[in-house]
């Protein structure tokens, strides 16, 4: 996984900051990838901007969607208030939090 791949599925969602991360864990024993995106504005329904974001992953990586509907690895949108994702200058785009 490479930062520049989420880029166009989160950049072209309205109601999204341009502020995201993608963090990778284990849950049980399938990687768990979250992406955590900034809503723009509270009045934005969290589903609908959940649902766009599933929606262009499922266009934009049609293996990658079939495998994780085979229950492969698991993934979940996190949505948070504008700001809270960056602490200091540079926000780290990948995090992997996964041990080996």
């Amino acid at each position: 996984l490479a930062p520049w791949m989420f880029e166009p599925i989160l950049n072209s969602v309205k109601g999204l900051s341009p502020d995201w991360q993608i963090a990778i864990d284990k849950d049980s024993h399938k990687d768990l990838i979250e992406l955590h995106v900034e809503m723009l504005d509270d009045a934005v329904n969290p589903s609908d901007l959940k649902e766009a974001v599933f929606s262009n992953i499922r266009k934009g990586f049609v293996d990658a969607w079939k495998s994780y509907e085979l229950g492969l690895f698991k993934m979940d949108v996190k949505l948070h208030s504008k700001g809270a994702l960056r602490n200091g200058r540079k926000l780290m785009r990948l995090v992997d939090k996964r041990k080996f």
